[in-house]
């Protein structure tokens, strides 16, 4: 499971049963959701995944080949990682030879 954040719609284990609330707020062990008018301590391990993922406005602070630091309107600064698979690899080919290929260095 991601990890959610404010404004997010997940789906959660209440008492056995799979349910949907809106995250109020989010910590280290868990999140606050909101479900039929109360308030639910809920952690990472029971949400289930996402219903709807809030509008996220962050503007790039710092970009490396790793990822990147994002801060949104707050003040609030996230970093967000990107996986290998994800990255543009810049490759530098050698350039053709006259006949059209490739000479071994």
């Amino acid at each position: 499971m991601s990890r959610a954040y404010p404004g997010d719609e997940v789906y959660f284990h209440k008492a056995g049963r799979p349910v949907s609330g809106k995250v109020l707020c989010a910590g280290k062990h868990g999140c606050t959701v909101e479900h039929g008018g109360a308030r639910h301590k809920v952690k990472w391990e029971q949400l289930a995944g996402h219903k709807k993922r809030a509008q996220q406005n962050y503007q790039v602070l710092e970009h490396g080949e790793d990822g990147l630091i994002v801060e949104n309107q707050h003040g609030h600064r996230r970093y967000v990682g990107i996986p290998p698979e994800a990255r543009a690899e810049q490759l530098v080919l050698d350039p053709p030879s006259k006949n059209g290929e490739r000479t071994p260095e």
